[in-house]
């Protein structure tokens, strides 16, 4: 999975964490009535020897209420997952939105230290799928995924077979929606003596205009 990311033989064997950060801001105004709401998904593969540990945990907060669609409007993203390596799509219906996609790599020496997830945040300790509210979280082997729908809206956030992806249609008004996926890739020091970590992550995270 992370190969298809990063691009073949270019750290192969140097890695020893992989993490990765979703999250989706969501403010709608429809009815006069502001709401929020924010969830965040983080994946850590420590290596323990040969064994790779995984740790999901999520969090959301508030809930958006269901939206009726531009009658208008048509969508269809079926040709988006063919798409290898990074995806970032925005597709609008209604009227006066705000979608924003963003997407960073940061490369480390070694793994970040870890701590007990806080109060309030949920730990996902084996493979399907758990729905909170507005959230939907997949995980299962290659692939982990945030959605986030209510009805006129999906926003998808993810990570699998075919790269990493962000996609949003709207298909409503009024909405401000932000979405940012921040991967961290932590390479073997004694693998890595020399390497130059500010030349690295640039070189390794594929550069997508925004629509």
């Amino acid at each position: 999975m992370l190969a298809k990311v990063v691009g073949k033989g270019v750290i192969g064997g140097k890695i020893v964490y992989f993490g990765v950060e979703m999250q989706t801001n969501w403010t709608s105004t429809a009815g006069k009535t502001p709401m929020s709401m924010s969830s965040n998904l983080n994946v850590a593969l420590n290596s323990n020897g040969t064994t790779f540990m995984p740790t999901i945990t999520y969090s959301t907060q508030g809930t958006i209420p269901g939206q009726v669609a531009n009658p208008a409007s048509h969508m269809d993203g079926s040709g988006l997952q063919n798409i290898q390596g990074v995806t970032q799509a925005i597709q609008i219906g209604g009227n006066d939105n705000s979608v924003q996609n963003g997407m960073s790599l940061n490369v480390i020496k070694g793994a970040p230290s870890t701590s007990a997830p806080p109060a309030g945040v949920n730990v996902m300790s084996n493979y399907g799928t758990t729905q909170t509210g507005n959230v939907t979280m997949t995980v299962a082997p290659g692939q982990l995924s945030m959605l986030v729908g209510n009805g006129a809206n999906t926003i998808q956030q993810g990570i699998g077979s075919n790269g990493i992806f962000q996609m949003a249609q709207v298909q409503s008004n009024l909405n401000a929606i932000q979405n940012s996926m921040k991967l961290t890739l932590g390479v073997d020091p004694a693998k890595t003596p020399s390497i130059n970590i500010a030349q690295l992550a640039p070189a390794l995270m594929p550069q997508v205009p925004q629509p």
